[in-house]
């Protein structure tokens, strides 16, 4: 069972079109078409990170525009030096240059350039993901939809000791023959370190040499992902470090026992998560759901055999709703106060017998306006600021909603410069709208002028002239304005938008 966090787009691609030419060979490798990629966070770059958080101004920023400058607009406290964030926290001098480091995880690690000798001051500053309010309070649904449980949400787990035909954590029996591991999650998650990025799962024991798991050195378990991403996790007020070991493991004594992954994987989640469920509903290797008119005679029903270890072919008695997953939404970044039209694209939205719905930040439920198996389009009308958007089934069976994984949209108030003239005393007035406030820190630095192919600060900007409508700044410093050269206006809230000067 995979971790539901946001979609890579472009790791997406290039697996499914792998698939589609594997597609009757079980796994191992466990296709990765569905969620996330089974790496750990510490192998994201910012082209994979990318994926989720899309970009206002081109391929190669990241988001940039619409959060990371924000933080110098807003002046908002860098927890390195407990002072407002500025332009040389991230992009120290380098010789004739600066700092332009893209790659998210080098912030992001939460031990950014810590004895980096270029001095960047962003160390310690966030793990984006599992040091949210919902992480550290195990809300895991919140992210990954419904293909997890909350520990406490009132899951079904049986009250009855593990059966012979109940899954192991890792695998009961090794076929040296096939070089197969039968009767647990490694039957289709196993490690793969020479993978680009490397595939990680949950193992902290050694595996049998041989085979098809054979094929690459194995980590046992140092970079696996539900140990480097759960102690991650800052603990809560009043939670002693250490704690989030029973989290998985509440039987030390036996401390791969199933009934702890069920806290967050119940027998429910997992029977009902499946790529295209619609399509892969009788080929084996796409989910935990099994074909019961296999293609394949020698590995029908791996899906099931794998994990149970048995051979004969089985009715899933927990079925319900497919549990529905996003892979895709556009446009990423969205007009405030303006309606748009999002197309969602991803699989099992449609199921005889459920009702499906697009959710916004879990308070605004909207009906889509199309919707196939496979895509749905839906009006949304935003404030600006960081919105998430999830798909919604019901569940005829279990009577309880199966949500997605959560899509993140950035909601901009775009600027418009209808003029910029110039005038005798070197002062540039720029009449439009969407200027919002002034930034706290450096305003000058959010208008540039762009002056023989180069780009230069503003040198200030004139006392209490800059309103949403109206900015003054003047740019006498040599070069000076001139008139037809291009002005540039970056807001507060991350907006840019240029014009000629006249």
């Amino acid at each position: 069972m995979k971790y539901k966090r946001k979609i890579l787009i472009s790791i997406f691609a290039l697996v499914f079109l792998t698939v589609l030419v594997i597609a009757d060979i079980p796994p191992p490798p466990v296709n990765q078409n569905f969620g996330i990629y089974d790496t750990a966070t510490i192998n994201y770059n910012e082209t994979l990170c990318r994926g989720c958080h899309k970009s206002i101004s081109g391929p190669l920023t990241g988001g940039v525009p619409t959060r990371h400058h924000n933080l110098v607009g807003k002046g908002t406290i860098n927890p390195a030096t407990n002072q407002p964030f500025r332009c040389t926290d991230c992009h120290p001098n380098i010789g004739s240059g600066i700092l332009l480091d893209r790659n998210c995880i080098d912030c992001h690690n939460r031990t950014a350039f810590w004895g980096d000798s270029i001095g960047a001051k962003v160390g310690n500053f966030t793990g984006p993901h599992h040091n949210t309010t919902q992480a550290q309070v195990r809300d895991c649904k919140f992210c990954h939809g419904a293909s997890v449980d909350n520990y406490n949400d009132g899951h079904y787990i049986s009250p009855n000791p593990p059966n012979e035909l109940m899954p192991s954590a890792t695998y009961k029996v090794f076929n040296s023959s096939s070089g197969r591991l039968w009767g647990g999650c490694l039957a289709c998650h196993a490690e793969n370190t020479l993978a680009s990025p490397p595939l990680f799962f949950t193992q902290t024991i050694p595996i049998p040499i041989g085979g098809i798991y054979s094929s690459a050195p194995i980590s046992d378990g140092i970079n696996n992902i539900h140990h480097n991403e759960i102690i991650a996790v800052d603990n809560p007020p009043g939670v002693t470090p250490g704690d989030e070991c029973r989290w998985c493991h509440p039987d030390l004594s036996n401390i791969l026992d199933m009934r702890g992954c069920e806290t967050c994987h119940s027998v429910r989640s997992i029977h009902n998560t499946q790529f295209d469920f619609a399509i892969t509903r009788i080929l084996s290797g796409f989910g935990h759901i099994g074909s019961d008119k296999p293609l394949d005679p020698v590995n029908n029903s791996w899906d099931c055999k794998g994990c149970h270890g048995y051979n004969a072919n089985v009715v899933n008695t927990f079925a319900g709703s497919i549990i529905p997953d996003v892979q895709l939404v556009t446009p990423g970044v969205l007009d405030a106060n303006t309606p748009t039209v999002l197309t969602l694209t991803g699989t099992n939205f449609v199921q005889t017998g459920s009702t499906t719905v697009v959710n916004i930040d879990d308070t605004v439920t909207l009906m889509p306006n199309t919707i196939s198996n496979g895509q749905i389009t839906v009006t949304v009308n935003l404030a600006a600021g960081n919105h998430y958007i999830k798909v919604i089934k019901t569940d005829p069976v279990e009577n309880v909603p199966k949500p997605s994984d959560i899509r993140p949209l950035t909601v901009v108030r775009r600027v418009k410069i209808i003029s910029a003239t110039l005038n005798k005393f070197g002062v540039i007035t720029i009449v439009g709208s969407g200027f919002g406030v002034i930034p706290m820190i450096n305003a000058q630095q959010y208008i540039t002028v762009k002056h023989a192919g180069n780009v230069y600060y503003s040198d200030s900007i004139i006392a209490g002239r800059w309103n949403n409508f109206l900015i003054q700044t003047k740019k006498t410093s040599t070069p000076s304005a001139g008139i037809g050269d291009i002005v540039t206006v970056v807001t507060a809230n991350g907006d840019e938008e240029s014009a000629t000067i006249r």
